[in-house]
């Protein structure tokens, strides 16, 4: 494994702008919870703020501002129609440049089960897709500290987006085997994996790599758009 120390300021990566929100899936359940906690810390370390889409503002927005920390952020109700096209309709409208999902909680602690909503969403969402591990929440993140980036020959956006990422945030960077990034980000100073397996949109499918990444890592995954 390689281990960068300096970050690039010139990477073609498009990071998202500031402005762009950090939007939130929250349906009041643990996997939720967990996502909410990783968008207060993706949103601090990019500068920008969370939009939280809930079912129920009723209901949630209390729970979900006293968790970001924040008494203005917007809390918008999407209903319980399809959640995926909702919450993938809600990216587009608010701008978002980052999407954050909690997953099951009947998967292992420290990693990630799938379900429906967030395959779907995996599939279709315009922007940067980051995936909380479960019991994500039960600790309070300061900042990312290292990023480490799943890389392969054509890896180049992944390369740009962690050493954004990185710069924002101060950290160090870790180059992994994308092949062998699921074992490799087991160790426990990597605060977030980046990676680029998806497919372009009109041939879209999770990949078999993507899925362990997403399921098999300690840590929050963030998964790049679609080329287009």
């Amino acid at each position: 494994m390689t281990k960068v120390k300096e970050v690039s300021r010139n990477g073609s990566h498009a990071a998202p702008s500031p402005a762009a929100p950090v939007l939130v899936g929250f349906d009041g359940a643990d996997g939720g919870r967990d996502a909410l906690e990783l968008g207060r810390l993706l949103a601090s370390v990019r500068g920008s703020r969370c939009t939280v889409a809930v079912p129920d503002a009723d209901r949630l927005a209390p729970e979900a501002r006293a968790a970001l920390e924040d008494e203005r952020a917007e809390v918008r109700a999407i209903g319980t129609l399809s959640p995926a096209l909702l919450l993938v309709r809600c990216t587009e409208s608010v701008g978002a440049g980052t999407l954050v999902l909690g997953t099951s909680h009947r998967g292992k602690i420290g990693q990630a089960l799938i379900g429906n909503v967030a395959a779907q969403v995996l599939h279709r969402a315009p922007c940067e897709v980051v995936v909380a591990p479960r019991g994500y929440a039960s600790e309070h993140h300061n900042a990312l500290r290292k990023v480490g980036v799943a890389v392969d020959g054509e890896s180049r956006l992944a390369l740009d987006c962690a050493e954004e990422l990185a710069r924002q945030a101060g950290a160090t960077i870790e180059r992994l085997d994308l092949a062998a990034a699921p074992t490799e980000a087991c160790s426990p100073d990597i605060d977030l994996l980046v990676a680029d397996s998806r497919r372009p949109r009109d041939r879209f499918l999770l990949s078999s790599v993507t899925k362990r990444l997403i399921t098999e890592s300690p840590c929050p995954v963030l998964i790049l758009p679609p080329k287009r």
